[in-house]
C-alpha cells in the first residue's frame, strides 16, 4: 500500500425518516455505477451509526483539484440529470462534506472504526448481512 496521501472527501447526508434502505438501493444500483464512470473513487457508504436517517459517502481523489473536476462532470452529466437525481434529492432532507487529506493508514483505520460502529445500527446490521458494507478497496 503506497504512504501518498489522497485527498478524501465525507459526505454525510441527514435523509428523510423512513428512506434509508431505498436511498442505499439508488446509490448501489445507479449512483456508484454514474460515479465510477466519472473516475470517483468510492471508498465507504452506507448507514451512520448514531445517526437516524443518516448516510455516508466516503470519496478518495488525487487532489481537491480532481474533486472538483469529477464532481463537476458528474453533476452536470446527462446521465445524472436525467437519471437518478430526482429521486435520490428527493431522499435527502440536509447533507454536510468533510475534505481533507489523509494517509492510506489512517483512513482505513478510520474506515475500519466506522465499520465495527455500523453494529449499534440495526438497519447497518441489516446490511451487513446481505454483504454491503464498505466501498471499493482504498488504494
Amino acid at each position: 500500500m503506497s504512504n501518498e496521501q489522497r485527498y478524501i472527501e465525507f459526505r454525510i447526508y441527514r435523509l428523510h425518516p423512513g428512506t434509508q434502505l431505498d436511498f442505499h438501493n439508488l446509490v448501489e444500483q445507479h449512483s456508484l455505477p454514474l460515479l465510477a464512470a466519472v473516475g470517483m473513487e468510492v471508498v465507504a457508504y452506507g448507514p451512520v451509526a448514531g445517526l437516524a436517517d443518516g448516510y455516508m459517502l466516503v470519496r478518495a481523489f488525487d487532489s481537491p483539484e480532481q474533486l472538483q473536476m469529477s464532481q463537476d462532470e458528474f453533476y452536470s452529466s446527462n446521465a445524472w440529470r436525467l437519471g437518478p437525481r430526482d429521486a435520490i434529492l428527493g431522499l435527502i432532507d440536509s447533507h454536510e462534506s468533510h475534505e481533507a487529506w489523509y494517509s492510506p493508514s489512517m483512513l482505513d483505520s478510520i474506515l475500519s472504526i466506522m465499520e465495527q460502529a455500523q453494529i449499534a445500527n440495526p438497519l447497518g446490521q441489516e446490511l451487513a448481512n446481505l454483504g454491503i458494507t464498505r466501498g471499493s478497496t482504498f488504494r
